[in-house]
């Protein structure tokens, strides 16, 4: 049960870090190679589904705000039930 509970744990982790990545890439450019590539096809998936709920004020847009905060409560949700299985 810990290892379940360590893979939930690193791969929402991996998730959320994808994403800011990601964000800080279009902040500052992005260079077109591999690891950039990587982390497009992993973060826009999840970014393009909220998108269409135009989560934006003004001009910012807060769709990965969005994303990180569920990306959290789903793995604690996921903890949770994990635990209690136990």
């Amino acid at each position: 049960m810990e290892i379940l509970l360590k893979v939930n744990y690193w791969f929402f982790e991996l998730l959320i870090w994808t994403v800011i990545i990601r964000v800080l890439l279009d902040w500052f450019g992005r260079p077109h190679n591999a690891f950039t590539n990587f982390i497009y096809s992993i973060a826009d998936p999840i970014l393009n589904s909220f998108r269409r709920f135009n989560l934006r004020i003004g001009v910012i847009d807060i769709t990965p705000v969005v994303v990180i905060i569920l990306l959290n409560i789903l793995s604690g949700v996921i903890r949770s039930l994990l635990l209690s299985a136990l």
